[in-house]
C-alpha cells in the first residue's frame, strides 16, 4: 500500500483551486480580466480533479480497469501544476497588497 495515491493529490489540488477563487473574490476589481482568467482557470482544473477523482473510485472499485501508477502520476503532476498556479495567485495579491499599503 502506497503512503500517497491519487486522491490524496486530487483532494490537494481541489484546495489549493478552492482557495485561490476564495482569495480571488475577496480581492477589488481593479483586476478584473486577471481574476476572470484565474477564476476560469480554477474553474477548469476543478472540472479536471472530478474527472480524476471519479475514475479513481472507479478504479478502485473495478481493479485492473484502470492503471492505478499512471493516475497517481497524472494526478501528481495536475497538483504540481495547481501549486504553481496557487503560488503566483498569492504573489499577484501579496505584491498588489504591498502596492497599496504604499500609496
Amino acid at each position: 500500500m502506497d503512503i500517497l495515491n491519487a486522491s490524496d493529490f486530487v483532494a490537494f489540488g481541489l484546495i489549493l483551486h478552492i482557495s485561490n477563487i476564495n482569495e480571488i473574490e475577496h480581492f477589488d476589481d481593479r483586476e478584473r480580466s486577471w481574476k476572470t482568467i484565474q477564476n476560469g482557470l480554477s474553474i477548469a482544473f476543478i472540472s479536471f480533479y472530478s474527472v480524476l477523482f471519479a475514475a479513481d473510485l472507479f478504479g478502485q472499485s473495478n481493479p485492473g480497469l484502470i492503471d492505478v501508477k499512471s493516475m497517481k502520476y497524472v494526478s501528481m503532476g495536475l497538483s504540481l501544476a495547481s501549486l504553481g498556479i496557487s503560488l503566483s495567485v498569492y504573489h499577484r495579491i501579496s505584491k498588489l497588497v504591498k502596492e497599496r499599503s504604499n500609496d
